[in-house]
């Protein structure tokens, strides 16, 4: 069963949206409501799947200007053990064991454009086992504004 979706509900949002970390009080003087009903809307919504919470490293405080994603699949490797060497490397902001063709997800930092090819390949082919990857470039950050997403 699915909940109304109100539009005190997207002014809530809309001012999470803006500043993330704000006080259910903030919100509720800035909304002119009550700090208990923001927060009861705010529960309410993330109950039912209308928000939710995610959380990111910011790839430029690490000095990286570029994030590659780089999926890897391997034949008869320790792929924990490859998990576990990726992640050793300073470049490598995330590594992840997924399910499917492709078992690892890495997420690489890069100074630049230039670095991308070369990184994912010296980088892969030094690990050994590796059958396949796949990599791309993930050209931009977003942060959420109400009405779409901007690049930052």
């Amino acid at each position: 069963m699915h909940t109304k979706f109100e539009d005190v509900d997207r002014k809530i949002i809309a001012c999470l949206a803006k500043t993330p970390r704000a006080r259910n009080s903030e919100i509720g003087a800035q909304l002119g409501l009550r700090p208990a009903f923001v927060t009861s809307r705010i529960r309410s919504m993330m109950e039912n799947g209308h928000l939710r919470v995610i959380a990111f490293a910011d790839a430029r405080v690490f000095g990286y200007h570029q994030i590659a994603r780089v999926q890897v699949r391997t034949i008869g490797v320790d792929i924990e053990a490859l998990a576990r060497n990726i992640a050793s490397d300073s470049r490598c902001l995330s590594v992840e064991l997924t399910t499917g063709v492709y078992q690892l997800n890495v997420l690489f930092g890069l100074n630049s454009l230039e670095d991308f090819s070369t990184t994912a390949n010296k980088f892969l082919a030094d690990l050994g086992g590796v059958l396949t990857f796949r990599s791309q470039l993930i050209r931009s950050l977003f942060r959420c504004e109400p009405g779409g997403m901007l690049p930052i």
